[in-house]
Parts: C-alpha cells; structure tokens; sequence
C-alpha cells in the first residue's frame, strides 16, 4: 500500500497564514516572564502569550485582563503564533458626554481657584455660592439636583441612571418606594 493510500481520509496540515500588519486583540490574561495572553479573531490556538514592549505598571495590567481590554497587535515574522501588544486601547465609555462635562479643561483651575464650566463658560464656585446659604440648584433642561441646608437632596430626572462599579450601598432611617 502505497503512503498516499494511507493518509487519504486525513486532510494534510496546512501551514498557517502570515499575518501582516496589526490586528485588535483582547488581554485574557497573565503570562509568564513579562508576557500577557491575548486572543483575537481567527486564533485557533486559544489564548497565545504576547510580548509587551512597554511598562504596564500591576494596576493597569489586572483591570486589562479583567476587562477584556482591546489591545493593538502585532505578529513577529508575520506569525500567528508570535503577538507582539503594540498598546492597549482606551475603552469605549458608555457615557461620553458625563465623561466630557466631569474632565476639567486646562483653564478650570487658574491661580488655584475652583471653578465650573458650563457651555464653555467658567465660572467660579466661589461666584456661584455667594448668597447660597440655604439652598443650591443645578439644573439642565429636565433635571436637577438641589441641595439645602437641612441636608435634604433632591434629585429629579426623566431618567435616573445609578451605576456603581462596586458596591452600592442605600442606607436609611426609612425608605419609600413610589
């Protein structure tokens, strides 16, 4: 019997194809010797060690790996077996225009004093609390939030969003639902 005849219900191993450029991974986790796993679309090994030519400080690292980070690839010689982790992408917030209005501009602070900025417009906390000694409003369109000075919070909103990254704790000496 001839060798073909013996391997004719197998399909012949094919060499894998080069990949060239970068690809977007994910970290999946922690390597040995300075290396992070990582895996990407079409990875039919399962997650591949990575070199990371920079310095990611533990913090950053563990949030990646627990997160699923999106990370930019590279593979050494074109293979796919070798990722090399170019950097990690920022994620995508879920809320951008919060994350907008609570980064303070460069000019928010000048000569140490606090300050807000509405519509582009800083003004000064200390501007916006004089004569603020029994109650504080912050409005925008439908909602608002006040403050008085008894200690009562009112918080009023078409739609009410509260997303704790950790714990979420509600703790009263009373609680009234509708």
């Amino acid at each position: 019997m001839a060798s073909h005849d013996h391997d004719a219900g197998r399909t012949p191993p094919r060499a894998e194809e080069p990949i060239h450029g970068t690809l977007i991974g994910q970290v999946v986790g922690r390597g040995r010797g300075g290396t992070v796993q990582v895996d990407f679309e079409g990875n039919r090994h399962g997650p591949l060690e990575a070199r990371l030519p920079l310095v990611v400080d533990e913090a950053t690292l563990l949030r990646a790996i627990e997160a699923r980070q999106e990370a930019v690839l590279c593979f050494e010689r074109g293979s796919p077996s070798r990722p090399v982790v170019l950097g990690l992408l920022q994620p995508r917030s879920e809320t951008p225009l919060l994350d907008a209005l609570l980064e303070a501009p460069g000019d928010a602070r000048q000569d140490g004093e606090v300050a807000i900025v509405a519509n582009g417009q800083r003004v000064p906390i200390k501007a916006l609390l004089d004569g603020a000694t029994e109650e504080l409003e912050l409005r925008c369109g439908r909602s608002s939030l006040v403050l008085r000075r008894n200690g009562q919070i009112l918080l009023r909103g078409e739609h009410v969003l509260v997303d704790a990254g950790q714990v979420l704790r509600l703790r009263g000496g009373k609680t009234q639902i509708n």
